[in-house]
């Protein structure tokens, strides 16, 4: 055999056989655990509207399902839920116990998991025993012929019912008014005596007697009392004594008026005014031996109240200032008198009603109303207080965003009333800018003329008048080319997008460079929602001296978000600027603590970014 001739080339890939049979199925692997359903919550057992004596205790009952397990809660539509007296129970009831009127009202129970809000609504009706709240004097005085008002008014729930009784029934054209008082017009004498005020709800009833008496007399008795306008007759004593002749003088002086006449031993004055109030003698001389008596009778002239102090019809304060008006008013009869503001009443009932007003503001600009009282009746004067305070024609608005180039106007103008002249008003522009960069006027516009970014910030106006305090408004201004804020300067390639919050004021943020060279002459605009800090505002937050440890501990940047020590892509990065800083060097630094004072330099490198502040 001869020897083993050379390997030969590797021949190439045959053909791709036919596909080989499926192979059997596999036996059914098994049944894995059950999941879990996830359910919103659904209100199984809801309250039901509950109708309860005062003082009485309530439960609510409320159940729910769902999954995760609802969290129930209560609250009550219109306020808080009664302090001490309410309580939730084990099986989440609401109990309040001893239910005051006030508890009245709606009351939700609400179930909460993470998949939502079930609501439940029942409502608490609380029955209110009769109370009266208003009722006359136990003896009401009265003149004949004049017109008087027996007062019942009534409080409870369901509202009481107010009715008036009398054992000979009540006067003809009587009127029991809507309020529960009873009108009783032009008195007679069968009109005085017993009057019984009933007033009834479901809960039961309550009454209460007085009587109504005459004041003095009718005009033709002696020594009386007669209204103003009517016909008074004054009658001596010694008129059925034979052998009398009779005179008659008030204050010492003999009657004269053509209102009065004098005949025997009687005087009759007709329409009888306040002055005609006084003494009268009767003077009975005996004709045979001269021997006199003499009787003095005293009239009093009822009428309505008199104001005595002066009422101006409307009265001016400025705000801030304190205010006080007294009203006095006189009788006969004896008269009271009261403050009140649109029918409510500012001061108590006396002799002397002054309203008293410290720190006047606008809510107390109205008509108030002097009432004067007395049995005859009352009459009311009126006063229109108006608040002298100045405020801004048309407010600035909280943004203005314009275009580079274009001139932007802000109007901020104030004064007390229309037609008066514009208080005075000083503005403070953003920081960085200097106020001759801006025309402004006397009325408090500012104009800013071919605006460039730079003339972005808060603007401040305050308007000072010899009213009141100062009053201010601010406008965020935004600059930009296109309408779009200008972010290609950002770095948001480290792990916090290249924007942190400060841990130690929500409101501080601080923004990424991607260069790490300052240029001051450049506006660096913050993102959206945002602006560019000022060094003062921003220093008057930070104010620690010190700062904790070293390395990344309660650092901005340092050694966090990506950050190797100060290094972020190659370079060092250690101030944070702010928008004056071209001005003032005043910078955030990067590996210092967030509470960490600001801080001063003027280089341009080492630049991490800028100081940005919620809007």
């Amino acid at each position: 055999m001869g020897p083993t001739g050379f390997l030969g080339d590797k021949g190439g890939i045959g053909d791709k056989g036919e596909r080989g049979l499926r192979g059997s199925k596999g036996d059914k692997g098994e049944q894995g655990p059950k999941g879990i359903s996830i359910v919103p919550p659904q209100i199984t057992k809801s309250p039901t509207d509950v109708e309860a004596l005062m003082g009485a205790s309530v439960t609510f009952a409320c159940a729910a399902r769902g999954f995760p397990p609802p969290k129930i809660t209560w609250r009550k539509q219109s306020s808080k839920l009664p302090v001490l007296r309410a309580t939730i129970s084990d099986n989440n009831s609401l109990v309040i116990t001893n239910i005051h009127r006030d508890d009245a009202d709606t009351y939700i129970c609400q179930a909460e998991n993470v998949f939502g809000v079930k609501n439940a609504y029942a409502t608490l009706v609380v029955q209110v025993p009769v109370t009266f709240i208003s009722v006359p004097t136990e003896i009401v005085k009265a003149i004949i012929g004049d017109k008087v008002q027996l007062t019942c008014r009534a409080d409870g729930y369901p509202l009481p019912k107010v009715t008036w009784s009398r054992p000979n029934g009540l006067p003809k054209g009587a009127v029991v008014t809507s309020n529960g008082s009873l009108d009783i017009y032009n008195i007679s004498r069968e009109d005085f005596g017993q009057y019984k005020c009933i007033a009834e709800n479901s809960i039961g009833s309550q009454s209460y007697t007085l009587s109504l008496s005459p004041t003095g007399g009718e005009g033709d008795e002696t020594g009386m009392n007669v209204l103003i306008g009517r016909q008074a007759s004054l009658r001596c004593s010694l008129c059925s004594v034979p052998g009398f002749s009779f005179t008659w003088q008030r204050m010492g002086k003999a009657l004269q008026s053509d209102r009065v006449q004098v005949k025997d031993c009687s005087v009759v004055i007709r329409n009888v005014v306040h002055s005609d109030s006084g003494n009268y003698t009767c003077i009975a001389a005996n004709d045979y031996n001269g021997f006199s008596l003499k009787e003095n009778i005293p009239l009093t002239v009822l009428g309505l109240p008199r104001f005595t102090s002066v009422i101006p019809f409307s009265a001016v304060v400025k705000s801030g200032d304190n205010f006080s008006l007294p009203c006095k008013a006189v009788g006969p009869p004896k008269t009271s008198v009261y403050w009140s503001k649109e029918h409510v009443k500012v001061t108590n009932l006396s002799a002397v009603a002054t309203v008293r007003i410290s720190n006047v503001s606008k809510s107390d600009e109205g008509v108030y109303h002097c009432h004067a009282i007395n049995k005859v009746g009352r009459i009311s004067v009126t006063t229109r207080l108006a608040v002298l305070r100045f405020k801004f024609d048309s407010p600035p608005p909280l943004k203005l965003e314009e275009t580079v180039g274009n001139t932007v106007t802000i109007n901020c103008a104030a004064r007390l009333a229309e037609g008066l002249p514009t208080a005075e008003v000083s503005w403070k522009v953003p920081c960085g800018r200097s106020k001759s960069h801006y025309d402004i006027k006397a009325d408090g516009t500012l104009t800013i003329t071919k605006a460039s970014p730079w003339d972005s910030g808060i603007y401040e106006c305050t308007a000072k008048s010899f009213v009141g305090d100062p009053i201010t408004a601010k406008v965020n201004v935004v600059i930009t080319a296109d309408g779009q804020k200008n972010l290609d300067w950002r770095d948001t390639d480290d792990s916090c997008s290249g924007f942190v919050q400060s841990s130690y004021n929500n409101t501080v943020y601080y923004a990424v460079a991607a260069s790490a060279t300052w240029d001051k002459t450049k506006y660096y605009y913050c993102p959206n929602g945002f602006r560019w800090a000022c060094t003062s505002e921003t220093a008057v937050i930070f104010t620690i001296g010190y700062y904790y440890g070293s390395g990344g501990h309660d650092t901005l940047y340092r050694n966090k978000c990506g950050w190797n020590d100060y290094l972020y892509k190659n370079y060092q990065r250690y101030f944070f600027r702010f928008r004056d800083s071209f001005q003032t060097n005043g910078h955030k630094h990067s590996g210092k603590s967030h509470r960490y004072q600001v801080e001063y330099s003027s280089s341009t490198s080492y630049f991490a970014g800028i100081v940005c502040l919620k809007d």
